[in-house]
């Protein structure tokens, strides 16, 4: 009796020793790794998709701000001695810098934005590496006409035109609260009379994308793309 007991001791004992082998250290680790990667990488796709979102309020509060300006009696200052109450305030969006856009006093009120007749209120620049991936306006006939160089007709792009647009301005005038939307091609020169425009933005890891509409009647609205494709982005 006292035999068994002493071996079931030393049994024991040498079970109570034992650890984990190499080969199981080896796969915890692993899957350890796998699970914190997963959660890394849902943690940077959520943090893109958020700041992308947030990047296109941001937008359509500045043309939302825009239209209030317009809509008051707000001074422009012009210089140190002279400030106008009778300009008109606007958003420029350039596609030669998709990282920038311009909110700025129109002081000839022509919808456009000229630096050396116009006042610059604020350089607003995109943070995080979130790009201003497209730009586009649509007429009554629904033709696009886009910063891409691309054109279409019935909200598709269809062909490449030689020289796509170059700015887009979307300005307001007291005491009208519509949106006077016009686009700029060095190459074709202005258009004017749109009845949309459409920004559409991008993540900086280049996975999503988000649209902001502006309607000639003042209307601003936040969307996903409803197509993306060879072509490019159509936001409806």
């Amino acid at each position: 009796m006292k035999r068994t007991f002493t071996k079931l001791s030393r049994r024991l004992n040498k079970n109570s020793q034992g650890g984990f082998s190499l080969a199981e250290l080896v796969v915890v680790v692993a899957i350890f790794i796998m699970i914190t990667s997963a959660i890394l990488i849902r943690q940077n796709t959520f943090s893109s998709d958020i700041s992308l979102t947030n990047l296109a309020y941001q937008i359509g509060l500045s043309i939302r701000q825009a239209q209030v300006y317009g809509l008051s009696v707000r001074g422009t200052q012009i210089d140190s001695s002279n400030t106008s109450f009778n300009a008109a305030y606007g958003i420029n969006f350039n596609a030669a810098n998709k990282t920038t856009y311009i909110f700025y006093g129109d002081l000839d009120t022509d919808g456009l934005y000229v630096a050396e007749n116009d006042k610059a209120i604020s350089n607003n620049i995109l943070a995080k590496g979130d790009t201003i991936q497209n730009a586009c306006i649509v007429g009554s006939k629904e033709p696009l006409t886009c910063f891409t160089g691309y054109s279409g007709v019935g909200g598709n792009l269809a062909q490449q035109i030689s020289g796509g647009l170059d700015s887009i301005d979307i300005t307001f005038k007291r005491p009208n609260p519509d949106a006077i939307i016009n686009g700029t091609s060095l190459t074709n020169g202005p258009t004017s009379g749109a009845t949309r425009a459409y920004i559409s933005v991008q993540s900086a890891n280049k996975t999503k994308i988000k649209c902001i509409n502006i309607y000639a009647t003042g209307q601003i609205s936040v969307i996903d793309p409803v197509q993306t494709d060879y072509w490019g982005v159509i936001c409806q």
